[in-house]
Formats: C-alpha cells, sequence, structure tokens
C-alpha cells in the first residue's frame, strides 16, 4: 500500500483525475443503481434483501479487516495501529448502528475507503484526507436530496 500511496503522490494530476473519476462514478449513477436494489427489494422481502446486503457488507468488512490485521502484524509500532484499527473499528460500528437504516447504505463505508487512497496521496495528511472524503461523502449526500 505504501508504494501505492508513493506511487500516486509522485504523479499528482493523475490522481487528482483519478480521485475525481472515481468519486464522479460513485456519484453521478446512482439513479441506475437505485432501481436495480428498488427491484431486488420488490423480488424479495425487504427483510430478505436487508439481510442479504448486510450479510455482504459484513463479509468484505471482515475481510478488509483482516488485511489491515495482517499488515499491522508485520509492521512496526504495533500497539499504535492496533489502537487506531480498533477505534476505527468502532467507530464504523457504531455508526452503522446509529445512521444506517436499510443496509444499502452501507456500501458507502467501501465506497469511501477507496476515495481514501487517491486523497490521502494527494495530501499526505490524514486530517486533510478525513476534510476532503467527508465534504465529498456531504456532496454525495446532497446530490441524492436535492437532485434525485
Amino acid at each position: 500500500m505504501t508504494g501505492l500511496l508513493l506511487w500516486l503522490s509522485k504523479r499528482k494530476a493523475f490522481t487528482a483525475l483519478l480521485a475525481a473519476g472515481y468519486f464522479a462514478a460513485a456519484v453521478f449513477p446512482h439513479k441506475e443503481v437505485s432501481r436495480v436494489f428498488d427491484w431486488m427489494a420488490e423480488a424479495f422481502s425487504f427483510k430478505v434483501y436487508n439481510s442479504a446486503l448486510f450479510a455482504i457488507f459484513f463479509s468484505l468488512m471482515i475481510v478488509l479487516w483482516l488485511f489491515i490485521l495482517k499488515k499491522i502484524r508485520d509492521g512496526e509500532q504495533r500497539r499504535a495501529k492496533v489502537a487506531s484499527w480498533l477505534f476505527t473499528a468502532a467507530l464504523v460500528i457504531a455508526s452503522y448502528e446509529v445512521l444506517i437504516v436499510a443496509s444499502v447504505e452501507a456500501i458507502h463505508f467501501i465506497q469511501y475507503a477507496f476515495l481514501v487512497i487517491p486523497v490521502f496521496a494527494l495530501t499526505l495528511r490524514f486530517g486533510d484526507t478525513v476534510f476532503w472524503v467527508t465534504l465529498m461523502g456531504a456532496l454525495d449526500e446532497a446530490y441524492q436530496y436535492f437532485v434525485l
């Protein structure tokens, strides 16, 4: 991952286009993606649909977390990284419990986890990355609310 971040950080214009393109690809087809998820909710009961999406989301998160834990185990500053990972995991679980009404919204966790990579390569600062990705998430939600 460090190699990818270094490579992207040396190619700012490409990385900015990558981040903007990824963001646009994640935001603008909401209507089309919603049609698919609406069809699934109608084809199955909402309970089955929501449970299936939760199982998929949970499985992806476990794979991602195992990958991160493996990287932590093999690296330096393990205690600080484990503490950070546990804090992040707690925030993900808490926000899921508090903010998510339907499991389809859980895709935002994964969607923005991938967006963090090019944004961090551009800023090389944790706080700036959180700010910009949060702003992009707010723009995504504003687009859904005001346009769609």
